[in-house]
Parts: structure tokens; sequence; C-alpha cells
């Protein structure tokens, strides 16, 4: 199996295991301390997932960020290709 050289993946991992990380943890703020990153990392990874895939991912409710019906679904199947990535 080959991947053309031409092909240009939209979206990271990384931006991935954020987007997943937020939902885990219910917050942005929560979800660097797991990831032992910077809270304005976690925001501007969200944002530039957000542009890739032009929907909304995350809404805030109170202090809460709460995954949109957009995010629930792309991360259905973000999460078994996650963990596919960390099997290799």
């Amino acid at each position: 199996m080959s991947i053309k050289s031409t092909m240009k993946l939209r979206s990271t991992l990384a931006q991935w295991l954020t987007l997943v990380e937020v939902d885990k943890a219910g917050s942005i703020q929560a979800a660097s301390n797991a990831l032992n990153k910077s809270h304005t990392t976690l925001i501007y990874a969200i944002k530039k997932l957000e542009n890739q895939l032009g929907v909304s991912l995350i809404k805030v409710e109170g202090r809460k960020s709460v995954l949109t019906d957009h995010a629930k679904t792309l991360l259905r199947r973000a999460v078994p290709m996650l963990d596919q990535a960390r099997e290799l």
C-alpha cells in the first residue's frame, strides 16, 4: 500500500488528541494540564482544526468546554484512528 506524495493531510493526530482530551477533561485548562501544554496552544490547535474542517467543534457553557454535535460525530471516527496510531 502506498500513499501518494501529493496527498496533503488537513489535520494532525495532535489536533485530534487535543479534542479528545478536552472532551475527557471537560475544559481546555484541564486538558492543557493533562497534555502538559499551554492553554493557548490547545486553543490554537482546536481553532486550526475548526478552520480546516469548516465546522465549530467547541462551545463554552459556563466554565466548561463542550463538544458540538459535529465534534462528537468526528470523534467517533478519530478515537479509533488515535488508538491505531498508538499501536504503531
